[in-house]
């Protein structure tokens, strides 16, 4: 049978080792009833119960900052799912090689990191078959848009890939974009998702995001 002295101390090894699983005020009670039931005659080891009052300090200080942090990812939350509804009517660039053809014809929007003197301009079907082709002349650097000639092709979402070139024939980096209007948002798993021209893209895909360019602004 353990004495009052050696319940003392596997009652301090018990706490310091279950700490990290326990909350303050069971830590506390944890600690009071070690100074109850300690031999009068063989007390607690002052530097022990500082220690003990040490780690209680700490845990403490602890679960306030998870507190704090808690509150703070909450009204981080709260300003992104703000941020991202204030988008619906805004206009949008986000990257994707996907685009959603309905009609004779339909704009397809890509970057380049610098001008080019020739390109080509892929368009695949979602079984990866090629199905048509378009070669781009001189455009400069940045977001372009060109518009292609759809009609005959069924309705759906196509992918599309650009390639081009500068005046020496070296190649120049192309990315696949989507320019649109923002009308819908929506949250999967926990991610805002927009709505951009027909199609679903996530909130991380998002490029940039303007007002409309009203008539008359230049």
């Amino acid at each position: 049978m353990l004495t009052v002295q050696e319940t003392t101390r596997y009652t301090t090894s018990s706490a310091q080792s279950q700490m990290s699983a326990l909350g303050k005020d069971d830590f506390l009670k944890m600690l009071l009833a070690q100074l109850k039931n300690q031999n009068p005659l063989d007390p607690m080891d002052g530097t022990e119960f500082a220690v003990q009052l040490a780690q209680f300090s700490s845990l403490e200080q602890l679960t306030n900052l998870n507190t704090q942090i808690d509150y703070v990812r909450s009204d981080l939350i709260s300003l992104m799912n703000q941020e991202v509804i204030n988008a619906v009517g805004m206009e949008a660039t986000v990257q994707t090689n996907r685009l959603e053809v309905e009609g004779d014809s339909t704009d397809v929007s890509f970057s380049l990191n610098g001008p080019i003197q020739t390109g080509t301009v892929r368009i695949y079907d979602e079984n990866g078959a090629l199905v048509d082709t378009m070669d781009l002349g001189c455009y400069d650097e940045g977001i372009q848009t060109v518009s292609w000639e759809s009609s005959g092709i069924p309705p759906g979402t196509y992918e599309f890939e650009v390639s081009g070139l500068d005046e020496e024939g070296n190649p120049v980096s192309a990315q696949s974009v989507l320019q649109g209007t923002v009308t819908a948002v929506t949250w999967k798993s926990g991610i805002p998702h927009y709505t951009v021209a027909g199609l679903d893209v996530r909130y991380d895909a998002v490029l940039a995001v303007g007002r409309p360019q009203e008539d008359g602004d230049g």
